[in-house]
């Protein structure tokens, strides 16, 4: 696992302006009176094909403790830091 599901490169996603974000109709069941019921909502269109690449330069330039637990590294750094840098990221590198 890698930067691929870290959710505050999601957050960057958000706070970040670039020419070709959009929003998408995502579809969901939830329980309304009592039953279950699919609903479309609208939401932004997040693919995170980039994630891994935004992670590898914060690392680059930002100190990252690493451990392993299990199967799974851990990685420990700055939230703040690493959504604000993935949002200049973002910016820089997205059409």
């Amino acid at each position: 696992m890698d930067y691929d599901k870290n959710t505050s490169l999601n957050l960057a996603d958000v706070r970040a302006d670039y020419p070709s974000k959009h929003n998408c109709v995502e579809h969901s069941a939830i329980m309304e009176n009592g039953k279950r019921v699919w609903k479309a909502y609208e939401t932004l269109f997040v693919d995170g094909e980039d994630f891994v690449d935004i992670g590898a330069a914060f690392e680059k330039e930002h100190p990252v403790k690493k451990a392993t637990l299990g199967n799974a590294t851990l990685r420990f750094m700055k939230q703040r830091e690493l959504v604000d840098y993935a949002v200049k990221w973002i910016e820089a590198n997205r059409k």
